[in-house]
């Protein structure tokens, strides 16, 4: 059993809701697409999104009843310590489905469809790491290939359920676990520190979606930091023209674009 684990941020820190929706309805149309079905989503919200697609019992969603930051207050941090206390609300629910594997996943990134079958049948003992993905600004017809992925994207890193505290003889607890303890650029590193290496996924595993607005290290803030991300962007953009890949048919099924 495969469980993938996201955090949803509220509707009272999205400049649109409906249109995160959609991003988050995609999202999970390309999870539904595995060619894998044992799998679970265990998402945790404030408010569940707003969508058309009716998916199966493998959806869960699990809601919180704290307050939500608010617009004034949200920042990057905020939105880090808000995704990571749901985060551990996810994890406690996986715990119920006996998993082999979790899988932080971003709320609008996109998952390749053999993802599952490929951990099911390629079993390791401390799990997976995506080393190759793609980059898709919303709105273009370009893709582009990225290699150290977990450095940019939070769905990147794929756990034995005995790292994530969810097996018999496990290392740890949901109060005690490397996968929450860790940014996604550092816990590829911390696992190797500690003799846990994670394996890479022989092929571009995932799809991280920007330039929607609505990234947490994207979103609110001072002006001038968004401008300076906005700039970075573009920097990135003229500097992997190189990497760029046109969204063919092939690629589109591969991720459910």
């Amino acid at each position: 059993m495969f469980v993938f684990l996201t955090a949803l941020k509220s509707a009272a820190v999205c400049d649109d809701w409906g249109a995160h929706s959609r991003l988050v309805e995609a999202s999970l149309r390309s999870v539904f697409a595995q060619t894998d079905g044992n799998f679970r989503v265990v998402v945790v919200c404030h408010e569940e999104p707003e969508l058309c697609t009716r998916f199966d019992e493998r959806l869960e969603f699990r809601r919180v009843d704290y307050a939500p930051p608010t617009p004034a207050s949200f920042d990057e941090r905020a939105g880090v310590a808000d995704k990571f206390r749901k985060l551990r609300v996810a994890l406690t629910a996986a715990r119920h489905f006996n998993p082999n594997y979790v899988m932080l996943r971003d709320a609008d990134d996109l998952v390749h469809r053999d993802l599952v079958r490929f951990v099911h049948e390629s079993g390791h003992p401390n799990g997976w790491l995506v080393e190759h993905g793609f980059v898709a600004p919303l709105g273009s017809p370009w893709l582009f290939s990225r290699a150290r992925f977990w450095q940019l994207c939070g769905t990147s890193s794929i756990l034995n359920a005995r790292l994530a505290g969810l097996a018999g003889g496990s290392d740890g607890t949901e109060d005690d676990c490397v996968l929450l303890d860790f940014g996604h650029h550092e816990l590829p590193i911390e696992l190797e520190r500690r003799g846990q290496p994670l394996a890479n996924i022989p092929f571009p595993a995932a799809v991280y979606r920007t330039r929607h607005g609505d990234n947490n290290s994207h979103g609110r803030g001072p002006h001038w930091a968004r401008s300076l991300i906005m700039r970075s962007q573009w920097k990135l953009f003229f500097r992997d023209l190189g990497a760029r890949r046109w969204a063919t048919r092939g690629l589109r099924q591969q991720f459910g674009l």
